[in-house]
This record gives structure tokens, C-alpha cells and sequence, in this order.
């Protein structure tokens, strides 16, 4: 859908008023306002923005206080997209005319694009208080409310638009895209399929409908909906990612970067595709590559804990344990209730293969912190407790951990052997340290 449609719906019927007088053949009269907004309208039938501009400027100069010109003038300025001054001419037209409804719709449907959402609303519930008739100010408040985060009263705009209208596909699309963000997926669907048998070519809405799916874990369903989508529309990124989170899932791991790659072709600085192709090297043992695409996405959120400790797993995957030591640290520096930070690196310093980066005791104080994070209620942070007390020579406190570890694990946990071998490690006062990858694969 253009993006000037909205305005268009109510600024139209302006329009063909002023061409039914038009229509009459009058000689041009320089002096007259009304001869230029009739050549004005002439241009804008015709596409040319810019002498419509020029034409109703003019009128206006020659007569200021009438509002039907600013309003023309709105809809041209809004149609090469520049808001601020499309703004300014409704704001005068309300000026002279504050009664107007399609002035205060037009005004919204501007302030909207603008990105001025409270701004758009506000006018918007205006002109449907002036004329609740118009379904396209209701249609433009649903789209409002939905960017700012406000979904019921977007659902509810756009539920009295479809009671009006069951052909309205941008009232099912808006009202899709707002219980994809309740995470009503289900809802999401029908409303996105209603779409969908309205315009079975809409992108936006095959890619909407798509990630419900993938939400759903309706994998194949999902991929349908984003492969149309991006066969519609090639450079669309939500559905690129999507498509690329999927091949993920399904470890199709070369698909899952072409996706991921393209998305980052059409916009480098989108950390998500960064942070998921870097999950793709990883799994396929190119830690290098996983390396490059996770400092990426902390060159975007250096404040991102989980990413500082993705990469800390990368380096430890290269042994490259001082580097993975520092994002450990500035995990926690970041978030200093992560848990999972505080238990891996407990689990570096307490097991790792170099004996140089072992530190027993500050093992002991890291693991301590996540199972106190966590209400003791995780068993592997219980068994990175007894390996580090295992390491700092207590062995009492490392068997008595370790015990507890056991008694934590779900039966159905996969390898609880080796859990019983490390305890049995402890009895004899050995501490566990994990072996040293002959090579690095990448």
C-alpha cells in the first residue's frame, strides 16, 4: 500500500469537488484563487507535485483565509512526502475552519507518517468525534495505536472497521499485526488469512503471517508464507531473518546464513542477523567467523550481556581463554545478576585445560553468586559449585555438591554417568579439568 493512500481517502473528495467546477471551461483569470486551485488540480490529476505546490501557493497568496486551499495545498506536500509543511497547511486549515473533520483526518494521517503517533491519534480521535463515518480515520488511529505499543485500543479500532467493512485488508492486517504482538498467534493467523484472500500478493502480511507460524512451530506453513513473501518482495528483512531463524532450527546452517546474510548486505547494522549467522559458525565449528559477526552486534549494544558471553564461548572454542575471560567479566560488569555469566566463567576458571587460567577460590565465589541467583534450583550450577571447590582443594564441600548436583538432575537429563564419575573424582581428591582440543577447527 502507498504510503499516501490514507490521506488520499479523504483529501479525494475535496478534490473532485473542485474538478466538477473545473469541468466548465472559463478563460484563466490571474487574479481569481479559485482558477489557480483548479490548475493546481489539473497537476496534481497528473502527478506533478511540484506546479500543484506552486499553483496553490499562489491562490493562497491571493486569498489567505480560505481553507480549502491549505488543505489542497496539505494533500500536495504530503504526496512528495514532506510532512512537516503537509502538517502546517492542515494546521492552518483547522485554524479557519476548527469544525473540519477531514482537516483533522488529513493532519493525522500526516502526523502518522511523521512517525508523531500520540500526535496522530489525537487528531484522528478528533475527526471521528466530528464524523464517526469514516472508517479510514479509524483505520489510521488502529495503525497509530499499534506503533505505539497500545494494542487493545488498536484491536478495538480495528474490530469496529471490520464490523463496517469484511473487506477492509488494512483493517485484518492491522488488526493481525497487533495480536502478533500479544503473542495470540492463532488470532494473528486468521486475521493475516482474511488479509490474505483480500490481496494474496501483500508481502507484509505473508511475512506477519509467516512468523506466527514460525511461532507456532508450524514450520513448513511458515516457510511458504516467507518464500512467497520474499519472492514478492526480495529485500524484505523480517522475512529474511525469519526464514534464516528457521533454516537455524532445522540446521540447514548454510541456507540460514544466505538469509542472514542478506539481510546484513541491506542493512550491516542489523544485529540480529549478526548475532544468528554467528550462531550458524559456531554449530559449524567456523568459531573465527562466529568471533567476527558477535563483535559486530556488540559494536551495536556494547551493553549486551548475553552477547559478551556467546562470544566468551566462541574464544574458549579457539582456546583463547584470556580473551574469553574478559567478556566474562564484562558480562557480569553489564548485568550483574546474570547468572549464567557468573556459572560459566566459575566453570572456566575451576576446569580449564591451562592450568595458568585456573583460579580455584574466585571459582568458588562465581559459582556461589549463579546458584544464589538462581535458589540453588539448577543442577549444573551446583555441579560448577563442587568443581570449584574441587579445584580450590576442598573436597568435603566438592563431594557434598556434587552429591547435590545428582539429586537435582532430572533422571531423564541425558550422560547422568558422568555426574557419578566426577563424584567419584572428588572422593579420591582429584579435581576435574576438561581436555584440551587437539585443534581448533577454525
Amino acid at each position: 500500500m502507498n504510503i499516501t493512500n490514507g490521506l488520499f481517502i479523504s483529501t479525494v473528495l475535496f478534490i473532485f469537488c473542485v474538478k466538477l467546477c473545473a469541468d466548465e471551461e472559463t478563460a484563466f483569470n490571474p487574479n481569481d484563487p479559485l482558477a489557480y486551485n483548479y490548475r493546481g488540480y489539473s497537476f496534481a490529476k497528473n502527478g506533478d507535485w511540484e506546479k500543484a505546490i506552486s499553483d496553490y501557493s499562489e491562490s493562497i497568496r491571493l486569498n489567505s483565509n480560505a481553507a480549502i486551499s491549505y488543505i489542497y495545498r496539505g494533500f500536495a506536500y504530503s504526496r512528495i512526502g514532506n510532512w512537516q509543511k503537509s502538517i502546517d497547511d492542515y494546521s492552518k486549515a483547522i485554524q479557519l475552519n476548527p469544525n473540519d473533520s477531514m482537516s483533522y483526518g488529513n493532519r493525522g494521517y500526516a502526523y502518522y507518517f511523521d512517525g508523531e503517533y500520540d500526535k496522530a491519534i489525537k487528531d484522528l480521535s478528533v475527526a471521528i468525534e466530528l464524523d464517526p463515518k469514516t472508517i479510514a480515520n479509524r483505520d489510521y488511529r488502529g495503525k497509530a495505536y499499534l506503533s505505539e505499543g497500545k494494542y487493545d485500543p488498536s484491536i478495538a479500532d480495528f474490530s469496529y472497521v471490520i464490523d463496517l467493512n469484511t473487506n477492509d485488508e488494512m483493517a485484518f492486517e492491522g488488526r493481525g499485526s497487533a495480536y502478533l504482538q500479544k503473542y495470540n498467534f492463532s488470532q494473528a493467523i486468521t486475521d493475516y488469512s482474511h488479509a490474505l484472500q483480500i490481496d494474496p500478493k501483500n508481502s507484509a502480511v505473508l511475512g506477519g503471517r509467516g512468523y506466527a507460524y514460525y511461532k507456532m512451530r508450524n514450520l513448513d506453513s511458515a516457510l511458504n508464507d516467507l518464500n512467497r513473501a520474499i519472492d514478492f518482495l526480495p529485500n524484505y528483512v523480517l522475512a529474511l531473518n525469519t526464514r534464516g531463524s528457521i533454516y537455524l532450527y532445522k540446521r540447514e546452517y548454510e541456507k540460514a546464513i544466505n538469509d542472514f546474510s542478506k539481510v546484513i548486505d541491506l542493512n550491516p547494522e542489523d544485529f540480529v542477523a549478526h548475532e544468528n549467522r554467528a550462531t550458524c559458525y559456531y554449530l559449524m565449528l567456523d568459531f573465527t567467523n562466529a568471533i567476527k559477526d558477535q563483535t559486530v552486534v556488540l559494536e551495536q549494544r556494547p551493553t549486551f550481556a548475553a552477547a559478551y558471553l556467546r562470544r566468551a564461548m566462541y574464544y574458549n572454542s579457539l582456546n583463547k581463554y584470556d580473551e574469553a575471560v574478559k567478556d566474562y567479566k564484562q558480562s557480569i560488569i553489564n548485568d550483574s545478576k546474570y547468572a549464567e555469566a557468573y556459572n560459566d566463567f566459575a566453570w572456566l576458571l575451576a576446569t580449564c585445560p591451562i592450568s595458568v587460567e585456573r583460579n580455584g577460590s574466585e571459582a568458588v565465589k562465581l559459582a556461589t553468586t549463579a546458584c544464589s541467583l538462581t535458589n540453588w534450583k539448577l543442577w549444573n550450577f551446583v555441579g560448577t559449585l563442587a568443581d570449584a571447590y574441587a579445584e580450590a582443594g576442598d573436597f568435603d564441600n566438592a563431594v557434598k555438591y556434587q552429591e547435590s548436583a545428582i539429586r537435582l538432575k532430572p533422571q531423564s537429563a541425558e550422560n547422568s554417568h558422568d555426574e557419578k564419575e566426577r563424584l567419584e573424582l572428588y572422593k579420591t581428591h582429584k579435581a576435574y579439568h576438561a581436555s584440551l582440543p587437539n585443534k581448533p577447527t577454525k
